[in-house]
């Protein structure tokens, strides 16, 4: 007598659950499926059968006998001996056979079904990615047997949930890979980064132990008391050059911390605004555009100061002769991690300068990369921009055309119109 159905209902809901585990292990998951099968059906035997790569011959992988509570690798069937069958499992959903060794299709086996005593066959492709890959074997034993319409829609559920599991572990494989060649492309820029840092500050401590060396020589040379005073002003600007070299690093490591502070970003670009204009040279033409009412957001006053200081001075070296400089803060509402509708503070600064191809422009914001002269920069303004930026919970961007300018956008969370 055929289970109720809310009996079969409840073996589905199972088969499913049990298909997206992601813990069980494939052979695993075969098995539960397979004793969930025969239990349901209530037949002797199911089996999971692969097409081999050719696709001639078929394969038993695990063959669950209900009687034994055993599984085990069964048997493989020459499909080239057997084409009404071989046809019959490509173009149909599922191939019943009441009495199968007197069916067409099925009677092709008859030495299998005799062998094992098997009367009556339901049989079902298992599709990955619209490739049939295996059959789902249903196999009845001692007697013929008349297959429902429940029978066969249980039977084509194990099939289907058998190849959505498997096209899962394959996209957790291809996921998998993926992030595995993610993380080693990292792995690389981290490394080659690493060697551009160790080569540039080796460079440029070099020249401060070697603009040492030459003004300490020159003093030992006991020189006329005129030129003292010259050399010590110079031995001055070696030291401050040294310093600067270690403060760039010394903020570029520390920017990882999230900040904790809330400022209003309007109110310190205004008081910015006389240090960016002298740094300016003649030339340019510095412009800023700020909204009347308050841009609060969580950050660090000193760390705002280094994101707007390290974009205009990047924009001012790229105008070489003069030309156009433009800084805007505005308050906007986009896209912004999980929120679709975020608010928004866009800090954009935008220049009319040389610009940069792409290449360039992928790498800019990768730590001591340049493309000044030794000794004219240290690739670490854009780097900490990034820092300061991401562990903000923002994001920066550039875009750029050579000869025609670049453009780069920060978005920072903000917040309320009230400081929290």
């Amino acid at each position: 007598m055929d289970e109720p159905l809310s009996i079969r209902e409840a073996a589905r809901f199972t088969l499913v659950r049990r298909s997206v585990d992601d813990d069980e292990t494939l052979s695993r998951a075969f098995l539960n499926a397979l004793k969930l099968s025969a239990e349901t059906l209530n037949v002797a035997r199911v089996g999971i059968w692969r097409y081999e790569e050719d696709g001639t011959r078929i394969r038993c992988e695990m063959l669950f006998d209900r009687r034994t509570g055993n599984a085990a690798p069964g048997e493989v069937i020459d499909l080239l001996r057997c084409p009404r069958y071989a046809e019959a499992l490509r173009t149909r959903r599922v191939v019943m056979a009441e009495d199968a060794r007197e069916d067409s299709r099925t009677g092709e086996l008859t030495s299998y079904l005799i062998a094992n005593d098997i009367h009556a066959l339901l049989d079902c492709p298992v599709f990955e990615q619209g490739d049939a890959i295996g059959v789902v074997c249903h196999e009845h034993v001692g007697a013929v047997r008349a297959w429902t319409a429940e029978d066969r829609y249980f039977a084509a559920t194990v099939a289907d949930m058998l190849g959505l599991y498997l096209e899962q572990r394959a996209s957790a494989r291809h996921y998998q890979e993926l992030l595995d060649a993610r993380r080693e492309l990292e792995r690389h820029r981290v490394m080659e980064s690493l060697g551009r840092m160790a080569a540039n500050v080796a460079h440029d401590f070099n020249n401060v132990l070697l603009a040492l060396q030459l003004r300490t020589d020159f003093m030992r040379k006991d020189p006329p008391q005129e030129d003292r005073g010259h050399v010590g002003a110079d031995l001055l600007s070696i030291v401050d050059q040294g310093r600067r070299l270690v403060r760039n690093l010394l903020d570029f490591a520390n920017q990882d911390q999230p900040p904790t502070t809330v400022i209003d970003l309007a109110n310190v670009l205004r008081a910015m605004r006389p240090a960016l204009s002298a740094l300016a040279d003649d030339g340019i033409d510095l412009t800023m555009e700020l909204p009347d009412e308050p841009v609060y957001v969580r950050l660090e006053q000193s760390g705002a100061e280094q994101i707007v200081m390290n974009l205009v001075k990047n924009a001012r070296d790229a105008l070489i002769g003069g030309g156009h400089l433009r800084l805007t803060l505005t308050l906007d509402v986009g896209p912004n991690g999980d929120d679709p509708a975020r608010p928004l503070a866009r800090l954009v600064v935008a220049d009319t300068g040389v610009g940069m191809d792409d290449a360039t422009r992928e790498k800019a914001f990768e730590p001591f990369f340049t493309t000044k002269e030794r000794g004219e920069g240290d690739g670490l303004g854009l780097s900490t921009v990034y820092s300061v930026v991401t562990a903000a919970g923002g994001t920066v961007s550039a875009s750029s055309a050579l000869g025609e300018g670049t453009t780069i956008t920060v978005l920072l969370p903000r917040l309320g119109g009230a400081r929290t």
